[in-house]
């Protein structure tokens, strides 16, 4: 439960302590933990499964037999070897058309419309030019035009995000048998748009230059957040920021690996 929360207070350490409106815990007492799956912390350290003390876990395990210990060395090296696979297997399987390439952006994507209110059209799944949808995303307001190099900037991002949603299919992203692989809430599409609608020459040459472009955070191809307000923390690409470092007379590779250090730019 985080701080803050109802029932809990933080105290003068930053450490929650109980209030009279929650449980009250007896001291000297220590929640049970929930959920914890054996060997997974050791799994996620790098160690290797045969080296990992029964013992050393918890005290309830230092008795095991041979044959409970080799299950257990199992069950360990089983959570352990996705980590080690490569990118392209991992998508294996969880995209909604197939689709698993991390080395060219996908021709095509699925994106589910929903019904408004009011609106005499139902929900749907479109399939769009990719290239395009990018463009729309643009031309519904979620960057500007100018200066060119945030222009730029923002393509990268949309087309990112919705690379990496094409390459992992979210729960619930399905309708009436239909997969899809994004929302038309998920990066902002204006209801009024259509699929064979072409985009504003500005944002289409934004959108030309940012193509051969992709980004990878520790060797994997990552879902470039972004929002229209102004931040820095390495995972987000912010409209406002992004816009004051491109009037500023940045280039879009400038604010791109100021933005997201440490990245890598592969064009």
């Amino acid at each position: 439960m985080p701080v803050g929360d109802r029932g809990v207070a933080p105290d003068t350490l930053g450490c929650p302590t109980p209030t009279r409106s929650g449980p009250q815990l007896r001291r000297g007492h220590r929640p049970r933990q929930r959920g914890r799956t054996l060997g997974r912390a050791e799994a996620r350290a790098g160690q290797d499964p045969s080296s990992v003390d029964p013992g050393a876990v918890g005290g309830r395990f230092s008795m095991v037999g041979p044959a409970m210990l080799r299950e257990f060395v199992l069950m360990v090296a089983i959570a352990a070897a996705p980590a080690a696979l490569p990118d392209v297997v991992q998508a294996a399987g969880t995209s909604c058309s197939g689709y698993t390439s991390r080395s060219a952006p996908p021709r095509s994507i699925r994106v589910f419309r929903i019904h408004r209110r009011g609106s005499s059209i139902p929900a749907r799944v479109e399939r769009w030019s990719f290239r395009r949808y990018v463009g729309q995303v643009m031309n519904s307001g979620a960057w500007p035009a100018h200066p060119r190099a945030s222009a730029i900037v923002g393509a990268i991002a949309i087309k990112q995000y919705a690379w990496w949603m094409v390459l992992h299919h979210q729960p619930g992203y399905s309708w009436k048998g239909q997969c899809y692989d994004i929302r038309d809430g998920d990066q902002y599409l204006r209801p009024s748009v259509r699929p064979t609608d072409i985009p504003n020459r500005a944002v289409r040459s934004a959108v030309r230059a940012s193509w051969p472009v992709s980004l990878r955070k520790h060797r994997r191809l990552f879902r470039t957040g972004w929002t229209g307000e102004g931040c820095r923390d390495g995972w987000h690409l912010c409209e406002d920021t992004v816009s004051a470092r491109a009037r500023a007379g940045w280039g879009w590779r400038r604010i791109i690996e100021w933005a997201l250090d440490p990245v890598r730019i592969r064009s």
